[in-house]
Parts: C-alpha cells; structure tokens; sequence
C-alpha cells in the first residue's frame, strides 16, 4: 500500500511555513541626489557668447560635470553593497 502512494510519504505529514524578512537598504544621501545645475557664463547677457567668456566658461561646466559623475559614483558603490549583502 505504500508503495503504491509515494507523494503521500512526501507530502503528507510535512508543513511548511513562509516568513518573509524584510532587507535593510541603505538609504542613498539627499546630496547625491540633488542635481548638478549648470552654471551661468561669466558676463554674459545670455543671448550671446563670446571666445573669451566660452573660455572661463569651460572650466565651470568640466567641474559640474565632474560632480555629476561622483554623484553618481557614489551611487552605484550603493547599489553595489546592496547587492552583495
């Protein structure tokens, strides 16, 4: 007889119970989400732009740029422990 029910051996007198944990995530820092605005040129009107003003510009927007990418740097090394743990 018990050979003829073998998904009753497996089965029948087991329960199971499903807890579901809840996963600590590391908040990301309101810094690295605030956004990199653009600055202004330097004396400029704003309709016009001229060579020499482009050149103290580029500095100031290379910088933005650069903050931009460590901002989201910091965010994947983030996502990354996330991942890990």
């Amino acid at each position: 007889m018990i050979l003829l029910c073998p998904s009753l051996l497996l089965t029948g007198c087991t329960s199971t119970q499903t807890s579901y944990v809840p996963a600590q995530c590391t908040p990301i820092p309101a810094t690295l989400t605030e956004p990199a605005l653009t600055p202004l040129p330097p004396d400029s009107d704003g309709k016009t732009l001229l060579y020499s003003q482009a050149i103290l510009w580029i500095p100031l927007l290379l910088a933005t740029i650069d903050k931009a990418n460590r901002q989201l740097g910091a965010i994947r090394e983030i996502e990354q422990q996330r991942v890990s743990q």
